[in-house]
């Protein structure tokens, strides 16, 4: 089934699409098998977006120019915006692998009241209440993520316990901005919150940890982009399994399709969007693939784990070489394994020899250890093994609360400004 739906769209698009049309000229795309989709190109975000209607298939052409088409709008890490045209019967069959896992696990349907976090404006009214920009429908409650501050993030926390939600689609980030910011201001989470989902931005341990203790509810992890939808849901051993009905998910290296156990940069191909169909799509992120037939769960769909860094979030020397930076990742979690001291984190690059550490503390941990500021930043450095970083600089500011970036919607826990 899976192979079929695949075979048919990666020949649709290349004979109704534009911008597949035009690789098609030099490429062979005489698909049959699975294993045949290695002889086509690789697709990248910046292909689409210098041409938007080149995307879109000639059969829902008029379509677009009339208006008719559902669309959302995507700015991911790099801020750039892409906005990806369905038809509601196609976005339907792309979320139903998603709700019938929410389904199965946490009995979450599409009639359950739900509260989320956007960046950017989609099909639905927008409105204003006390600066803070929401959208509603009778089983939805969102909120703009842009210049929040601790005083809207109250008003914002009020409005969720007005609206009872049942559940919350959260990036990681939000759910700790949550946790920090009530815990501060000593409000409890909304009592008939029973499941929160997270997704969006690479989730750690410790996170994990934080959001359940303090919502006290079922936590999952979901893997997923707007351009296609779910990617991976995790199931009750923790494992992020592909949602094949879906996606078709690839590891890539060296532009070569790497199959099991090896890391590589994630490539997609969409299943079920007819309109605007991604074959072999870079998300950006980076993972690994493992046979689903390993997990407990009786789930034998691939295992996708994701790596912290994305393909461009590497630590730059001023002699050319670079390191992942999920050597901060390793910092952080050897600090947080016999306690919880940091809540959340951020680390800027501003040169190739100086860096900014962004700090917030648990401060119930650091309060009952009788730790301070100047402990964190020496146990910083203790797990600090690259070399080549133990000679630079470093400026630590501890914060109350991390907020996501304007343009992306995102924290990302590295940046590199050079």
């Amino acid at each position: 089934m899976m192979q079929e739906k695949l075979i048919n769209t990666i020949k649709k698009a290349y004979t109704k699409v534009p911008l597949y049309m035009r690789l098609a000229e030099n490429n062979n795309i005489d698909i049959d098998t699975i294993e045949e989709i290695t002889k086509l190109p690789l697709i990248e975000k910046n292909m689409y977006i210098k041409d938007i209607e080149s995307g879109i298939s000639s059969e829902y052409i008029l379509n677009y120019m009339r208006g008719k088409l559902m669309y959302i709008d995507t700015s991911g890490s790099t801020g750039k915006c892409l906005r990806t045209f369905w038809t509601k019967s196609d976005t339907n069959a792309s979320m139903l692998p998603l709700w019938i896992a929410r389904k199965k696990r946490f009995n979450i349907s599409s009639a359950s009241k739900m509260c989320y976090f956007y960046s950017v404006t989609g099909n639905i009214s927008e409105h204003k209440e006390k600066g803070v920009f929401y959208q509603k429908t009778d089983t939805t409650l969102g909120f703009k993520k842009l210049n929040l501050t601790p005083k809207k993030m109250i008003i914002i926390y009020n409005m969720i316990k007005e609206f009872n939600p049942e559940w919350m689609f959260l990036q990681t980030s939000m759910a700790m901005l949550f946790v920090n910011i009530l815990k501060r201001e000593g409000l409890k989470k909304p009592d008939s919150l029973r499941y929160i989902e997270l997704t969006g931005e690479i989730l750690k341990d410790y996170e994990r940890q934080n959001i359940k203790e303090f919502f006290g509810c079922n936590v999952a992890n979901q893997y997923g982009c707007n351009e296609v939808n779910s990617i991976a849901y995790e199931c009750r051993e923790g494992n992020l399994h592909c949602m094949t009905s879906n996606v078709y998910v690839e590891i890539i290296s060296d532009n070569k399709n790497v199959g099991y156990g090896v890391e590589g940069d994630i490539y997609i191909t969409s299943l079920n969007n007819q309109v605007m169909p991604f074959v072999r799509y870079g998300t950006g992120d980076r993972g690994k693939l493992i046979k689903g037939t390993v997990c407990r769960c009786g789930n034998c769909n691939p295992i996708l784990i994701l790596e912290n860094a994305r393909k461009n979030d590497y630590i730059k020397y001023i002699d050319g070489t670079k390191s992942t930076s999920e050597v901060f990742v390793n910092v952080f979690f050897r600090i947080n394994e016999e306690n919880i001291f940091v809540n959340q984190f951020q680390v800027v690059q501003r040169d190739y020899d100086d860096f900014l550490v962004r700090i917030v503390l648990n401060n119930d941990n650091v309060v009952d250890e009788e730790m301070d500021e100047s402990d964190i930043e020496e146990m910083f450095f203790d797990n600090l093994e690259e070399e080549k970083l133990l000679l630079a600089s470093f400026e630590f500011e501890f914060r109350t609360e991390l907020y996501p970036d304007n343009s992306t919607g995102k924290l990302k826990y590295f940046v590199c400004e050079i």
